[in-house]
């Protein structure tokens, strides 16, 4: 049974709630075809793209003559988040929601021109459009061929620099975020929907996003047995790459993604190394 098969049967109340808000957006969905339309002055079809986002925004192909032009994101207005935690220590914060389509289009108007995000291409109060870019997620890569981990972190680690060198921070940073071209070396980072907590030194929230991506790849689906196999390797990358600050940084904030990491064998001392303070 195929993957998507098997969610359906586990969440068919899931899936019937995602099918009603689609529904319910439809009007506003018709409004930003006529308005993307006229912008760009060519016609433009929102279809739904298939997706395991969390309800607060919905992912819709742009079409023009049925060829796929871009992505669009919009907000979803019923959507009613859950109450934040008393005195939660997270070193990140999802954006509200008037402010996270303005910080993703910043993003990505800054990292487009040096080829590391999709290119913004048009946006409004509550949907913004990227250009559609055919490259997999690094995750979907790991997950077909985890033989190609440290062929992706010698091309990803060096790119996440040339971000922070920029004064952008990803503070969500996960293989799901990440597309990567399988025939040549280009990689992008998408969805900045977070902020760094308040407080937070720019060296602190770039210790985070490195720290954040590799205790994702300490999953097995995502290239955890090949690092496992040479904790070293990833330490000697961040060595080549991470500024002075960003090592020194004081990382008593990152709690959780620290325990991530010290449940791998080697993986704390290798990477002590490069993160003094670890």
């Amino acid at each position: 049974m195929e993957k998507g098969s098997r969610h359906f049967m586990r969440s068919p109340a899931r899936i019937l709630k995602k099918i009603y808000q689609l529904y319910k957006l439809n009007p506003r969905r018709r409004e930003l075809e006529n308005e993307i339309s006229a912008a760009l002055g060519r016609e433009i079809r929102l279809h739904a793209k298939p997706t395991k986002s969390r309800d607060r925004s919905s992912i819709y192909w742009a079409k023009n003559d049925g060829r796929n032009v871009g992505i669009l994101r919009l907000l979803n207005p019923y959507f009613e988040p859950g109450p934040i935690p008393p005195n939660d220590s997270s070193p990140r914060y999802l954006l509200p929601m008037k402010y996270r389509l303005a910080h993703e289009w910043d993003a990505y108007s800054l990292l487009h021109p040096i080829g590391l995000s999709p290119e913004p291409i048009w946006h409004c109060k509550d949907a913004t459009m990227g250009s559609h870019v055919d490259w997999p997620r690094v995750s979907n890569q790991l997950i077909a061929n985890p033989d190609r981990f440290w062929r992706i972190m010698e091309r990803v680690i060096p790119t996440l620099r040339s971000m922070h060198d920029l004064g952008i921070f990803h503070m969500d940073l996960n293989m799901g975020n990440i597309l990567a071209d399988e025939d040549g070396d280009g990689i992008m980072f998408i969805d900045f929907e977070y902020a760094g907590a308040v407080g937070l030194t720019p060296p602190q929230q770039k210790a985070f996003d490195y720290l954040q991506m590799i205790s994702n790849t300490t999953r097995r689906r995502r290239g955890g047995d090949v690092l496992r196999a040479d904790t070293d390797r990833m330490a000697s990358l961040l060595d080549a790459s991470i500024d002075t600050d960003t090592r020194n940084a004081d990382l008593v904030f990152a709690t959780n993604t620290l325990a991530k990491i010290d449940a791998i064998p080697g993986l704390h001392d290798s990477l002590k190394s490069v993160f003094t303070n670890l």
